[in-house]
């Protein structure tokens, strides 16, 4: 973990064998949010009316153009506690004997370990707090403080490699060439790329 690394990228981060990061990353930040604009009062005042035809009570939840009724903060309540949820389950599966260590777990039976480390995680980390990496590593989410060297000599030990290995990093095409294939393939188009000139040639995938 560099500069920054929460919430969705400390999700993906979770399942790794190991973490680094550096003692001022900022990660942490497990928790969801929903947020959204209401303009009604807006389109008031400039005499727009909003039509709405749906097919079912909650089809235009998080509509800007009405209120959000009481029934619509439980629907979206119910779906951030079940997504948060899904989140702090996967964070244990992956990191369950780190974090029960620095929770001070020591229960021998593993389906009680696990509740135990999740009502950890629930209560000491899930709360949406963001935190440096260096108290990370004290609540459990990473396993070492260290730059990216670090971590690339960590990884090469872990598969048997002596030395530090060498790192091969794909570079984007830099300039006009490699801006328009950028904006092309996002279109659903493959790049043919000339290592000389502007010359490209597109196909479909």
């Amino acid at each position: 973990m560099s500069d920054i690394a929460a919430s969705g990228a400390y999700y993906i981060a979770a399942a790794a064998d190991k973490i680094y990061a550096n003692p001022g990353t900022i990660t942490g930040s497990i928790g969801v949010i929903i947020s959204y604009v209401n303009a009604e009062k807006l389109l008031g005042k400039v005499g727009l009316e909003f039509v709405t035809v749906k097919s079912g009570q909650f089809k235009d939840v998080g509509s800007f153009a009405r209120p959000t009724t009481p029934e619509d903060k439980k629907l979206l309540q119910a779906m951030i506690q079940d997504v948060v949820g899904q989140f702090t389950d996967d964070v244990v599966k992956g990191r369950l004997d780190k974090l029960a260590v620095a929770a001070g777990i020591k229960a021998k039976s593993e389906i009680i370990k696990k509740e135990l480390v999740r009502e950890y995680v629930a209560v000491k980390i899930a709360d949406g707090r963001i935190i440096t990496g260096k108290e990370a590593l004290a609540l459990g989410l990473v396993d070492e403080l260290g730059s990216i060297d670090d971590a690339i000599e960590g990884t090469a030990k872990m598969i048997g490699l002596k030395g530090r290995p060498w790192v091969l990093t794909a570079k984007k095409k830099q300039g006009l060439s490699g801006w328009i294939n950028s904006k092309v393939e996002d279109l659903g188009f493959k790049a043919l790329k000339n290592e000389v000139g502007f010359s490209v040639k597109f196909l479909l995938r």
